[in-house]
């Protein structure tokens, strides 16, 4: 019932051609794809993307496929790269098809280190392949786990790992892009944390209003920003304690 749903919600919104390609797309994407062979990866941020869901096949072209936009973590990883030092200690919440941890393990070297956490099961082969394939897999440690709250999972969460965002170490930088998740991270979050960078979710219980307030409670203090490519925006804070 829920797929109708959306299919009128669809033809009243959009009109009857508009459902007859998304329709073509869904039965391509569902029925056909799978069988067909991979060609590339995207390449998002400089990241080759080892994703299976989101590599690029034959036919892919001529018919509409959901894939990853080009300015997808943009922001993020244009902060990743001007605010993390070599030989720096990383966490990751989010880790996504890991793009950011990427960007974050090249920017520490082989002398700093990235912890990488991701809820769902689905995303942590993938995410395993990108570390390699982009010669970072030395430097970074993937837990299948949830830290605070799970908002919302970009899949099942399978045997992931439950962790209390206070039992977190201490690291230099921590990023997060935990889909609403951050309210329930930022105040009980260890207070050995030197800059926080962070996507904000306002569809998801975490605007960026409450986003800044959770982190000035924190004694933290907003020393850039910049709009994400759907909604809210990335943050960062540098922590103002000694």
């Amino acid at each position: 019932m829920g797929l109708l749903r959306r299919a009128y919600s669809k033809y009243q919104r959009d009109g009857i051609l508009s459902l007859l390609y998304a329709s073509i797309g869904f039965g391509y994407e569902k029925t056909v794809r799978p069988h067909l062979s991979c060609r590339r990866y995207p390449v998002i941020q400089d990241v080759e993307v080892r994703s299976k869901e989101q590599c690029i096949r034959a036919l892919d072209k001529y018919i509409y496929i959901s894939s990853i936009p080009t300015d997808h973590k943009k922001p993020n990883c244009e902060f990743i790269r001007e605010y993390v030092d070599q030989g720096e200690n990383v966490i990751v919440i989010g880790g996504g098809y890991g793009i950011t941890s990427v960007v974050a393990a090249t920017e520490v070297g082989e002398t700093g280190d990235v912890l990488i956490y991701e809820g769902a099961k689905r995303l942590i082969d993938d995410l395993f392949s990108t570390l390699s394939v982009n010669g970072v897999a030395s430097q970074t440690t993937v837990k299948h786990a949830i830290v605070g709250d799970a908002v919302e999972l970009k899949g099942s969460e399978g045997s992931a790992e439950r962790v209390s965002p206070h039992k977190l170490p201490s690291c230099d930088i921590l990023e997060m892009d935990c889909e609403g998740a951050e309210t329930s991270i930022i105040p009980n979050m260890p207070p050995n944390i030197n800059t926080v960078i962070v996507e904000t979710h306002p569809k998801k219980g975490a605007p960026t209003s409450a986003i800044k307030k959770a982190l000035e409670n924190r004694e933290f203090k907003i020393v850039d920003s910049e709009p994400d490519r759907t909604s809210g925006d990335v943050l960062v804070a540098d922590s103002t304690l000694d």
